[in-house]
């Protein structure tokens, strides 16, 4: 029966009648734009630091493999809260659903303090095990400091996304985004090469910009989350510490956490082999992980509004409503996903150039690039059973196909047909493709005869 719906009409009539592709349009929409603004802020930001050659380029790029290390502890709090306020406020209970925000927002002021720690002592030695020379290093330490340092600015935004997202405000979340993102490009290129006035700050200057920005969008989430105007909005009242709620948020969450902590690490690892090949192929990698994107967040904007219809349905009781979702969100998904790989396909030097002129770094990227782009319906795949699966509150599945993926053949394989091979490139990125489709068709199965969506609607 599930494989009979998979094969339907990618509209299937009954799904307009009903509304539901109507209302996973209306949600989804939004979060692909903000998505998409995310992506065209990477492709400006490390455009921009591209220009300043192979070196600063590669540097970003470690700093950042760093970051989503960190991004992936805030994953617990951002899948535990969207989960817990989605299904909340699916089953209208509104107040609750108020004493439910405030208690990751807690949570983001202690996680903060462990992260300003770790900016002001640890943001440069951090990278001492890595290969590459220490000019390298040294600007990924710069980079890194001046995002992780202002620590609440990098952590708040975070929760207050999936605050929004959770209660169905997808346009809100879009909005900040596009305005923060905006401010991001103007400073990116004041900053970075010392225009208007400013001083010229490199590599320093992108990590500023973007920490400038983010507390932009700090401030427009506040403003907006406590103004009175809103159909839903926060008091003044400043509720006391739930240790319940946290530990139901931690619960949720933490699967999901260290699945994202599993694969940002493993990918530390990753990089280190991509980057044993040399400094420019480590930029390439970095270029095209970003060209990569441009499908990758599309997906990702349906994934957030599949989890959110997907915990609304599971908090009203309606399991067959979710998997309908699921299925709407899927066929759209890959299709879209397909499309943009056909054009990465055929036409890699269109988006590489964006970022560099240097040929060798052209060469290294055009080859992931193509690679990539081949394994994006089975990316597709990933992105939505896993939203689907966390919506219905089981991170225990994704967890364990990333763990798989990442530990059993990205790594190991990589290791494989790089340094033993000598493949470069193009054995790198078949190590990564191999990982994305065994994760799509593990999930697949999962989702198939072992979905265990589990209910959170707290009293």
């Amino acid at each position: 029966m599930i494989k009979r719906n998979f094969n339907k009409k990618i509209i299937d009539k009954s799904n307009i009648e009903d509304g539901t592709v109507k209302k996973f349009l209306s949600l989804s929409l939004p979060s692909v734009g903000e998505n998409l603004f995310h992506t065209l802020f990477s492709f400006v930001d490390m455009a921009f630091v591209g220009r300043l050659g192979a070196l600063p380029l590669a540097g970003v790029g470690l700093a950042n493999q760093l970051i989503f290390v960190f991004i992936a502890i805030m994953v617990a709090i951002n899948i535990g809260t969207n989960v817990l306020v989605a299904q909340n406020y699916g089953a209208k209970k509104f107040i609750k659903t108020k004493e439910i925000i405030w208690q990751p927002l807690y949570l983001a002021i202690f996680i903060s303090i462990g992260f300003l720690i770790f900016g002001l002592f640890f943001s440069y030695s951090v990278f001492y095990p890595f290969n590459g020379e220490d000019a390298l290093k040294k600007l990924a330490g710069d980079y890194l400091f001046w995002i992780i340092t202002p620590s609440f600015i990098f952590v708040a935004p975070f929760v207050l996304g999936a605050i929004f997202r959770g209660i169905g405000d997808t346009k809100t979340p879009f909005y900040v985004t596009s305005i923060a993102n905006g401010l991001n490009i103007f400073l990116d290129y004041v900053l970075i090469f010392g225009k208007l006035g400013f001083p010229n700050l490199g590599v320093k200057g992108a990590a500023i910009a973007t920490s400038i920005s983010r507390l932009v969008a700090l401030i427009i989430y506040f403003y907006l989350l406590f103004n009175k105007k809103r159909k839903f909005h926060l008091s003044n009242y400043f509720p006391k510490i739930d240790f319940i709620i946290i530990k139901n948020l931690i619960k949720i969450g933490f699967p999901a956490s260290l699945e994202r902590f599993l694969f940002s690490f493993g990918n530390l690892f990753f990089g280190n082999v991509v980057l044993s090949i040399g400094t420019e192929a480590f930029a390439a990698h970095r270029v095209s992980i970003n060209i990569e994107s441009l499908s990758s967040n599309t997906g990702f904007g349906f994934t957030n509004a599949t989890q959110t219809l997907v915990g609304q349905s599971i908090g009203n009781n309606d399991e067959k409503l979710a998997k309908k979702y699921t299925y709407t969100a899927l066929k759209m998904t890959v299709l879209i996903m397909s499309i943009v790989g056909v054009f990465l396909f055929f036409f890699p030097d269109l988006f590489i150039r964006i970022f560099t002129d240097d040929i060798k770094i052209i060469e290294h990227a055009r080859i992931a690039v193509r690679i990539i782009s081949v394994v994006q319906p089975f990316y597709a795949m990933v992105l939505i059973f896993m939203g689907s699966l966390r919506g219905g509150g089981n991170t225990a599945s994704p967890l364990l196909a990333t763990a798989l993926g990442m530990y059993l053949i990205r790594i190991p394989v990589s290791y494989v047909l790089v340094k033993i091979l000598d493949l470069g490139m193009l054995g790198a990125w078949s190590a990564m493709a191999l990982d994305i489709t065994f994760k799509g068709f593990f999930l697949y199965f999962i989702f198939l005869k072992r979905t265990n969506y589990k209910r959170y609607v707290l009293e």
